[in-house]
């Protein structure tokens, strides 16, 4: 019995212990390509700025450029530049908000009063709309203040991202929507508009760091490809949900479920 059971425990130990060990470092070699693919991603969304603006000052150093083509040139540079300093700030934004999420950190809370938000945002995002010939307007279901517990600065980017997301890729005299109401437990933001709206494959996809949907306009307006992942990450530091309807040539809705603070009586 020894001699034949030994070597089969023996078997079965290394075969548990392969086994478990496999398990364990899924999660870590998952984390592994993650960060390689967000290193290459961030490469390669560097590379393109860096080189427009290297090859412009190549132009202007072999052609010797006249003023007025200089001040062009200049247009060029400090607009690849503009690019550079939107990615920048994005990345640091969302490399906080991962921090927070995957260290429990505690952000800095207070008593935020969406209405008041809102209005604000609608304020300063309507000349963009103006520009677009995109109709904006926002649409409050209760005539009381709601108010939720969380980070101001934060709630306010997310809300401007999706309003501006909504503005830029809207149709011509189309329409964007902020709605906002609650229930007994949450707050539900919608932001709806009439535009290009989102196929259901891409749906899938457009939370992920890098991705867009139009490529090719997003980055003639600048965008990082980063603005839906920093709003997933806000979302989830604040213990909300967000979800997304769309049809293409129809328009999509993005919602937003957040904690609401419940006034006692």
């Amino acid at each position: 019995m020894l001699l034949l059971g030994l070597p089969l425990l023996i078997i079965l130990v290394i075969i548990a212990s392969w086994y478990l060990a496999e398990k364990a470092i899924q999660p870590v070699y998952k984390s592994y390509q993650e960060m390689q693919q967000f290193s290459s991603d961030v490469a390669h969304e560097l590379r393109t700025p860096l080189s427009a603006i290297k090859a412009t000052i190549d132009s202007v150093i072999l052609n010797n450029l006249t003023l007025q083509d200089s001040q062009e040139t200049l247009k060029i540079i400090h607009r690849q530049n503009e690019r550079l300093i939107n990615l920048v700030k994005d990345l640091l934004i969302l490399t906080r908000l991962d921090s927070v999420l995957e260290n429990n950190y505690q952000i800095s809370k207070t008593k935020i009063n969406l209405l008041d938000l809102i209005n604000d945002l609608v304020e300063e995002l309507s000349c963009l709309a103006l520009e677009n010939n995109v109709n904006l307007r926002q649409e409050i279901k209760t005539n009381n203040d709601i108010f939720i517990f969380g980070n101001e600065e934060q709630i306010y980017r997310l809300l401007t991202n999706l309003t501006i997301n909504a503005i830029e890729n809207n149709q011509k005299n189309g329409q964007v929507i902020i709605f906002l109401e609650t229930d007994k437990q949450e707050v539900i933001i919608k932001v709806i508009d009439t535009g290009i709206g989102i196929n259901n494959t891409e749906q899938k996809l457009i939370f992920n760091r890098f991705y867009r949907i139009n490529k090719a306009r997003n980055r003639d307006k600048g965008g990082s490809g980063l603005g839906l992942s920093i709003v997933r990450s806000i979302v989830l530091n604040h213990h909300g949900k967000i979800a997304v309807e769309s049809r293409e040539n129809e328009g999509s809705t993005f919602i937003i479920y957040l904690p609401k603070i419940i006034e006692k009586s």
